[in-house]
């Protein structure tokens, strides 16, 4: 009998050994952080628990930071020091041609901290092309990257948890075309102006450029590859026909032009209603049947300019001066006779000033908000023009006619708003809207994290698809600038797309979790399940 009993109770223990491995095992696969492969973890970073509320927007910082250190502003995700406050992230990595990924030298690493003080942090890649930044502690980060010959990086859906990440930024090298202007005996024309165009694009005018002296010339910074138009133009010359080129090449374009026949000359002055000289100003020549550009000239110090060599015609010209109103004094229509001199003044009308703040409503500033506007006069077809919010959430337009301008002001973070303003002396200020947060992870089945990934935002309200790119350290995100609506998400990872199942009413700021199912529960579809956790 009391062998049994013994026997019995040893079958109990293990049997609550084996419970206790399977649930200890069960935790770690539901909780633990599932972050970087092993190899690529910061040294002597803990796990993370992925599962656990992130940190709450009221509180204003991170569990065991003080509830002042941002006030008002989103939780920094930052890792707190042993002190307890958050503490700068190291952010490393190396800058590559994206063509042979030959590192570059020299090129310009800023990264944007977006915190209660937002901040850019600024270093140069070594020869080598790796750089370390330490970063403040921030929610959210933006990257800059500027090289000369290649085009721009810009990167802001950052959200780093761990004390240290790792990139490499591959950037794209710019095309650039070289090439000749001559006559029919092969001599280079000076001052001719080049233009490079797109057929395939509404905008088609991708580059300009003047030959110099021996009638060369670069056309710089054109952003992809494909089938251009390049054509000369010259006052004086009649161009025999435009090269259309396939870019990039190493080929020199050689352009061919003959001398008109019929040639006179234009001239006049560039002042403002005072009858003060205007220099600097730019005139540009264009023939008034087809619209074509001519060439283009700058004032000199008593504000004169001249066209010489022009070929018989009607051309209308247009001046354009920094701080001078763009109106209808700035364009002017002429004849052109053989062996004469035309004559065309301009008198400019000097433009008012808009100075802007833009905050949000805890009065901290809102750098990089984008300001689209048109001035009154501007033709419907014409694009917004479109300036930017300094580190200081600052911005200025100068050259204005004294009406109200409307500004569709619109930043990652805020809600939209279309402001009314009017040029004046006094700095005006533009007050954003947070509105509500969505929070929250993304993982596979497996719980494992997805770090790299494309949450889109279709609202039932006006039916608006709203894109949010995210690169995270363990699939923690974050989106800020909500108003209230019902969303429908579809999150695009790699080359799938997965839906939701069902609309997310958004009422108030919620925390969310997001699993990717390939199989749709079985339905044969990619769907993305989701669960609010508050």
């Amino acid at each position: 009998m009391d062998g049994k009993r013994k026997s019995s109770i040893w079958i109990w223990l293990l049997l609550i050994a084996v419970a206790a491995l399977l649930l200890f095992v069960l935790w770690d696969r539901m909780f633990r952080a599932p972050g970087l492969p092993r190899a690529a973890q910061p040294a002597g970073s803990a796990p993370q628990d992925a599962r656990a509320p992130l940190p709450d927007k009221t509180a204003g910082g991170e569990a065991g930071a003080p509830a002042s250190s941002l006030p008002g502003y989103p939780p920094v995700i930052a890792p707190p020091t042993a002190a307890g406050q958050p503490s700068p992230i190291a952010i490393i990595g190396t800058v590559r041609n994206e063509h042979d990924r030959a590192p570059i030298a020299g090129a310009i690493i800023q990264v944007f901290a977006y915190s209660s003080s937002p901040s850019m942090v600024q270093k140069n890649s070594s020869a080598a092309g790796k750089f370390q930044i330490e970063a403040p502690p921030a929610y959210r980060y933006g990257i800059r990257a500027l090289a000369a010959g290649f085009e721009t990086f810009q990167d802001d859906s950052f959200f780093i948890t761990r004390p240290s990440c790792e990139m490499e930024i591959l950037m794209v090298p710019v095309i650039e075309v070289q090439g000749r202007v001559v006559d029919l005996q092969s001599n280079g024309i000076a001052d001719a102006l080049i233009t490079l165009r797109n057929p395939n694009q509404r905008s088609d005018e991708v580059s300009t450029a003047t030959t110099d002296a021996q009638g060369s010339f670069a056309l710089a910074g054109i952003p992809r590859k494909g089938q251009y138009r390049i054509e000369a133009f010259h006052p004086a010359y009649d161009s025999l026909g435009m090269v259309s080129a396939s870019l990039p090449t190493e080929r020199e374009i050689l352009l061919r032009m003959r001398p008109a026949r019929a040639t006179g000359s234009l001239a006049g002055t560039v002042g403002d209603r005072g009858r003060k000289p205007i220099s600097g100003a730019e005139i540009s020549l264009f023939e008034v049947s087809d619209g074509r550009p001519v060439s283009r000239v700058r004032s000199d110090k008593q504000g004169a300019y001249r066209f010489a060599g022009v070929r018989e015609g009607y051309y209308f010209a247009r001046v354009t001066a920094e701080g001078y109103m763009d109106s209808g004094a700035n364009h002017g229509a002429v004849a052109v006779r053989a062996n004469g001199e035309s004559l065309l003044n301009f008198t400019l009308e000097a433009g008012l000033q808009i100075r802007g703040l833009v905050v949000n409503h805890q009065g901290e500033p809102v750098m990089q908000a984008a300001l689209l506007y048109k001035l009154p006069d501007a033709p419907r077809w014409e694009a917004p023009r479109i300036i930017s919010t300094d580190l200081e959430g600052r911005f200025q337009l100068s050259g204005l006619p004294d009406a109200e301008i409307s500004f569709t002001v619109q930043h990652r973070d805020y809600i939209e708003i279309t402001v009314r303003l009017r040029p004046s002396s006094r700095e005006q200020t533009i007050t954003l809207d947070s509105g509500l947060s969505i929070r929250g992870t993304v993982s596979d089945l497996r719980g494992t994290a997805i770090e790299k990934f494309l949450l889109s935002l279709r609202s039932a309200t006006g039916n608006r698809i709203r894109n949010y790119p995210m690169t995270t350290t363990d699939g923690r995100f974050e989106i800020m600038g909500l108003p209230r609506d019902e969303y429908q998400l579809t999150l695009t990872y790699g080359n799938r797309s997965f839906t939701g199942s069902a609309r997310l009413d958004l009422q108030a700021s919620a925390e969310i979790v997001i699993t990717l199912d390939p199989a749709g529960g079985g339905r044969g579809r990619n769907l993305l399940n989701i669960v609010k956790v508050r």
